[in-house]
Formats: structure tokens, C-alpha cells, sequence
């Protein structure tokens, strides 16, 4: 703690608290970069899903009543969702 009624150089004080700053600053903006990767990967996933239900209503619409048509869709849901859960979550590819 710096006490003003003192005495002395509060130049290394002072230095300190400017490094301290500086890296607050910096990692402030490592946040910040990171949020807005966040947000635009959010945004992205989200439109992903909005296309894929939109696809599987119009895949059921075009279904109908037919049972093998409708069995059709849910073997393609089932195929894609089993393809996303055998993907990396960090890079997205399927493992060899």
C-alpha cells in the first residue's frame, strides 16, 4: 500500500501498479477476443440447427403417411446425429 503522508520514491509504486495494469489490459483483451469467437461460433451453430430442423420438417411433410418414407427420414436423422457424436468436439473430424 502506497502512504502519500510519507516520505520517500513511489516510483517503483508506481511502476508496479503500471505493469499490473498492462497485463490487466492485455488479458482484458484475450477475453474479449475469445468472447466474440464464442459468440460467433454460437451464432453459427445455431443457424446449423434452424437448417437441420427445417429439413427434417420438410423431409416428414414430404413423408406423409407412408411408413417406409417416414423411416427413410429417421435412418438419415440417425446417421447424421451419429456422425456428430463420433466427431472431435474441438476439431469436429471422426477419428480413424
Amino acid at each position: 500500500m502506497i502512504h502519500f503522508d510519507r516520505p520517500g520514491d513511489h516510483a517503483a509504486v508506481l511502476k508496479t501498479i503500471a505493469a499490473s495494469l498492462a497485463t490487466i489490459i492485455a488479458n482484458e483483451e484475450k477475453i474479449m477476443s475469445a468472447l466474440t469467437d464464442l459468440q460467433a461460433a454460437d451464432t453459427a451453430l445455431k443457424t446449423e440447427v434452424a437448417t437441420f430442423l427445417t429439413d427434417v420438417a420438410t423431409a416428414l411433410t414430404n413423408a406423409g403417411t407412408d411408413p417406409a418414407a417416414i423411416e427413410a427420414v429417421v435412418t438419415d436423422i440417425n446417421t447424421e446425429v451419429a456422425g456428430l457424436t463420433a466427431a472431435d468436439p474441438v476439431t469436429g473430424t471422426t477419428p480413424a
